[in-house]
């Protein structure tokens, strides 16, 4: 994503690379190589599962190439932190300015008010390189589909432009200091990367995202140009490297050639042999990063390099692949957004051939006449020049950071959206339900005037538990109970089913909540009932549905059920136990089986114009088969509890509705609206559950 050049007079009118110094096309045949695995994994081509692996290819090679930039002018006494700086500047604002303003002029033609406020909030991101940060800070179970962010790709621009902003402050830092600059790098890589593999297991969406768990990347590039600086000063000072490449030259020769190829095998092995459900990043991402390591130290002339990477076209894509990395991405997600998710071939193509046209374009007429002086004619080439240039680029930054959280703070202009489509919006809104603060308790105490509840008169006697779909049910429940003078509370949080003992690996760490929750249930000699309700096809088979499938992925751990492997033993065998545990005490158990789950964003999907946005009941069937079994062998074991079967009401005649009567059911694709929820009260059968 860096470009392989070093820094050249800013008065030419153009750019030789053949007479850069140091210039190694090969290093820019493996960019070729990195962005072309990352298109082809966004593009959905099945055969690059782990084609994301790219990005970290790019990490190493620019740790390399910038590292070796500042050890090269500061042995050379010319290194100037204002000129590095606007370096990085120059290079990197230009295209990124272009392409935040041109997905948002997209945005404002295709998306709808709510995914053009969580536009500009990105856009921001990644004008102030914060993007990373946002993106783990979103992540999690009510996150958006990743397809549908369409800067969500600036993550790794803003890990790479964080690690910029200090690295040449630690490396005159560690010049100072006496002994090696290469032994120094491996303590700072070792560090990151044990930091990555204990991340990864506890904390792996921040362990993905933010640049402490990922910063060894960078070093080990930054690592090996430093042991090949200090080797070339070693060399120059004792005036031995022609003698010892005369000595060496065969051996070096097979040796750089094996390097080159085991490099090129390890990149390749890992784009097609990691998938979403490796454990990534860790000990997965050793592969790709010692293969981009082996490549670079191999040489330009080593087998691969210099036959394959080397190659005329290969290389000038990787010239253009900071540009085409940039473009490849807004173009596919805004394809999947106008189609509900779906990429045909035909768009993918599109997308992929019309970044190509518009990197290519950007590269020759913005790219290079600023790299090469001629888009504004300068002569001045010293701090104080550097320095203006610089606060420039920083403004056009500012610009664009403005134009983005503008956006964000009025709501995405919801103006530009016609009625029609509004009104149908507004089934998606969450903040319609009056029971919206009840998603997220996390008080361990479960203060009695700190709960949701039904009502305020008479005393509950039931108690609501589950995640999000517990909540969804709540108007309803609230409605029916209200009716026969009854009264609840709500013991939930969006994130966590009633399952005792679990860690689960991506989400809110829900031991101590259904601890809590339990022993609460347990001593509240009022609560007679306790109305149990969750997303358990989810939690069951530990994938999503339709689009979600691979991309919305759950995994639990505990050590509390050892002959338990699979998520849907785990899960018989906790749901089991918190069941266990309330009936012993008394209670009353009324199961609230989960609804279809759609294939797309009703609410949008009908916004969008679409007539047909239901489900076949066979395949709902099929989806929720293994939960049903888990409950009603649980129902068995303890007899004398409720089961209430939203199915029925919802499918006919082979087909799940989204929409009755003209009312949207729906508020994504798988929580009912609040019209869903009213729209269910009616049919509620588990009174005998609750005297």
């Amino acid at each position: 994503m860096l470009a392989n050049v070093a820094p050249v007079p800013v008065r030419t009118t153009a750019i030789n690379l053949h007479t850069i110094p140091n210039y190694r096309a090969d290093i820019d045949g493996l960019r070729a190589v990195a962005v072309f695995a990352v298109i082809m994994f966004h593009a959905g081509v099945k055969w690059f599962p782990g084609g994301f692996i790219g990005v970290d290819v790019f990490f190493v090679i620019s740790g390399y190439l910038i590292t070796g930039f500042i050890l090269r002018e500061k042995r050379e006494g010319r290194f100037s932190l204002v000129s590095f700086y606007y370096r990085r500047a120059r290079r990197i604002v230009p295209t990124l300015s272009i392409v935040l303003v041109a997905t948002w002029v997209i945005g404002w033609w295709v998306l709808f008010p709510d995914e053009y406020h969580n536009l500009g909030k990105h856009m921001f991101a990644g004008a102030v390189f914060i993007s990373n940060v946002i993106f783990w800070r979103e992540a999690g179970y009510f996150d958006i589909y990743a397809e549908f962010k369409p800067l969500l790709h600036l993550w790794s621009l803003a890990i790479e432009e964080q690690f910029y902003c200090f690295w040449p402050i630690t490396i005159l830092a560690i010049w100072r200091i006496r002994g090696r600059v290469s032994n120094w790098l491996v303590l700072l890589l070792f560090a990151s990367f044990g930091q990555s593999i204990w991340g990864v297991i506890y904390h792996p969406t921040s362990t993905f995202y933010l640049l402490p768990s990922r910063a060894w990347e960078l070093l080990l590039g930054g690592w090996l140009a430093s042991v090949e600086s200090e080797k070339a000063e070693d060399a120059h000072r004792a005036d031995t490297l022609l003698a010892r490449e005369k000595n060496t030259n065969v051996f070096k020769s097979t040796a750089q050639n094996a390097a080159s190829v085991v490099g090129i095998f390890l990149i390749a092995v890992s784009a097609i042999l990691i998938n979403r459900d490796s454990t990534f990043p860790g000990w997965a991402v050793l592969a790709p990063t010692l293969g981009t390591f082996l490549l670079i130290q191999a040489g330009p002339r080593a087998l691969i390099n210099d036959r394959v990477l080397a190659r005329r076209p290969i290389v000038f894509m990787g010239l253009v692949s900071y540009c085409l990395y940039l473009w490849h991405w807004p173009l596919i997600s805004f394809f999947r957004i106008v189609n509900l998710g779906e990429l045909q071939p035909i768009h993918a193509a599109s997308a992929i051939g019309l970044s190509f046209l518009l990197a290519i374009l950007t590269w020759k007429f913005i790219e290079q006449p600023i790299r090469s002086g001629t888009f504004l004619r300068y002569s001045s080439v010293n701090d104080l020049s550097h320095g203006w240039r610089l606060t420039g680029y920083l403004g056009l930054l500012s610009l664009c950071g403005l134009l983005g959280i503008t956006t964000y703070w009025l709501n995405g202009f919801p103006s530009r959206t016609s009625q029609a489509a509004a009104n149908t919006l507004k089934a998606s809104e969450w903040s319609v339900n009056p029971w919206l603060e009840c998603l997220y308790l996390e008080s361990k105490e479960f203060t009695p005037s700190e709960l949701c509840r039904t009502s305020r008169k008479p005393r509950p006697t039931a108690a609501i538990i589950g995640d999000s779909h517990a909540v969804h049910y709540l108007p309803g429940i609230a409605k029916y109970l209200d009716s026969r003078g009854l009264a609840a509370i709500m013991l939930s949080h969006g994130n966590c089913g009633p399952f005792p003992g679990l860690r689960w690996e991506n989400v809110f760490d829900c031991r101590d909540f259904t601890k809590e929750t339990i022993e609460y249930v347990q001593t509240n000699n009022e609560i007679r009932t306790v109305i149990i309700a969750g997303r358990f096809a989810l939690w069951a088979e530990g994938t999503g549905i339709g689009r979600e499938r691979g991309r919305l992925s759950y995994r639990f751990r505990s050590d509390q059920y050892p002959t338990a492997s699979s998520n849907r033993d785990i899960v018989a065998s906790s749901l089991n136990n918190f069941v266990h545990q309330v009936t012993e005490h008394g209670k009353k158990i009324v199961f609230l089986l989960q609804v279809p789950e759609m294939e797309n964003h009703i609410p949008k999907c009908y916004a969008r114009g679409n007539e047909d946005c239901d489900i076949r009941e066979p395949d709902v069937m099929r989806r929720q088969h293994q939960y049903r079994e888990i409950i009603e062998t649980i129902n068995r074991r303890y007899p004398g509890g409720c089961i209430f079967d939203p199915l029925p009401h919802f499918c006919k005649e082979d087909v799940c509705r989204s929409k009755i009567d003209g009312k949207i059911l729906y508020l994504d694709n798988n929580h009912l609206s609040l019209d869903g929820s009213y729209f269910v009260s009616p049919f509620f059968n588990f009174e005998r559950c609750l005297r």
